[in-house]
């Protein structure tokens, strides 16, 4: 009885092994290839000629703006007037730190502070949090680039930038202090860190070539 169980059970064993090693790594590269799919959907959802109604909107309403004048101070309170950075490509990123789109973009964001030498580029988040909530994030997360304290932003974004939009939005500003690209909202994960460095390169490197 024993040697026909083991009869039984050896040939099923092997094709079970053989099954693992053949498709295994057939498996992997096809879910490789659904998440760069997927990374590909999400970065078209963000190009301009494919917002949603209400976004497209939007983005019509902002982009070809002058960006209002604004003070900004970081959490050193270093205080920065958007007036006087002209000649320079601005990024304005606004998040706050229980909001995982956000957080799932610095990362990319810190990429691109890497990339491009803060002569040509600035990039600022701007958070609608404290300066003790902001700095005790901070002290547990990597930020490359400044950090603005802006208690008032959320009235900000209702009634000045934003309308009807939400975190995180990003505005791209060119030399002259016009708005030339807008997107808002956003996946989390590392499809989310690949979309910020997809869609800012491609409007900086425009800007600056």
């Amino acid at each position: 009885m024993r040697k026909n169980y083991e009869y039984f059970f050896l040939p099923k064993l092997m094709i079970h092994v053989l099954v693992c090693i053949v498709f295994l790594p057939i498996a992997n590269y096809s879910q490789q290839s659904n998440y760069k799919d997927q990374v590909n959907e999400c970065i078209s959802q963000y190009d301009g000629n494919k917002y949603s109604n209400r976004n497209k909107e939007s983005a019509n309403c902002f982009i070809g703006q002058a960006l209002p004048s604004l003070r900004l101070v970081d959490t050193g309170n270093k205080i920065y007037l958007t007036d006087s950075l002209k000649g320079k490509v601005l990024i304005l990123n606004f998040w706050f730190t229980k909001c995982p789109p956000c957080l799932s973009e610095i990362p990319g964001i810190n990429q691109l502070t890497k990339k491009y030498p803060s002569e040509k580029v600035l990039i600022f988040g701007l958070c609608n949090e404290s300066k003790e909530v902001v700095s005790n994030f901070l002290n547990n997360r990597k930020m490359d680039y400044d950090a603005i304290l802006i208690p008032d932003s959320y009235s900000l974004f209702r009634d000045e930038l934003l309308g009807n939009t939400g975190f995180p939005t990003t505005f791209v500003i060119d030399q002259e202090g016009i708005i030339v690209d807008y997107f808002s909202g956003g996946p989390v994960g590392s499809i989310a860190t690949e979309i910020i460095v997809d869609k800012l390169s491609r409007v900086i490197d425009r800007l600056l070539n």
